[in-house]
């Protein structure tokens, strides 16, 4: 078994990953698709504070 993170680009939420990670679980392997701070669901949380580095 295999542990994947999945980071979503472009202003999407961890939610673009959902086919992906069901079918790494159905296969066997732990899938965590994240939502970085100020993106997708988190949106609300976007401050100057917030960056990538």
């Amino acid at each position: 078994m295999s542990t994947f993170v999945l980071v979503p680009g472009a202003f999407h939420g961890g939610w673009v990953w959902t086919p992906v990670a069901e079918e790494l679980q159905r296969r066997g392997h732990q899938a965590v698709p994240l939502t970085l701070t100020g993106l997708g669901d988190l949106k609300h949380l976007l401050s100057p504070d917030v960056g990538v580095t």
